[in-house]
């Protein structure tokens, strides 16, 4: 591989997660208000950065978070209210706990 490869690698991942979700972000859709039409920018743009993985998924996640929370799309006590739940919890504990799994 090439010296400067790898870098542009890099920067192909990031513009596959984020152009979509900004043009998305600003470009009028009919039949979505703009926080409908934010929301699903964020939400694509958080899908598609976890497939091209530009950066961690748990990144990736916590970016989603700021980034609607920052943006106003939805109130911060919003955005985190799903942590209160314990089936979130629940999902999470099993999830992290099949990973580290001796049985591997």
């Amino acid at each position: 591989v090439a010296q400067g490869e790898g870098k542009s690698r890099e920067w192909w991942r990031w513009i596959a997660a984020l152009l979509p979700a900004f043009v998305l972000y600003f470009a009028p859709v009919p039949g979505l208000s703009g926080p409908q039409r934010h929301l699903l920018a964020v939400f694509m743009g958080t899908i598609l950065a976890m497939m091209a993985q530009p950066m961690p998924v748990g990144a990736c996640a916590f970016t989603a978070i700021t980034v609607l929370a920052l943006t106003n799309t939805l109130p911060a006590g919003r955005v985190l209210s799903g942590f209160s739940n314990p089936i979130t919890w629940l999902i999470f504990s099993a999830s992290s706990s099949g990973k580290d799994s001796p049985a591997r």
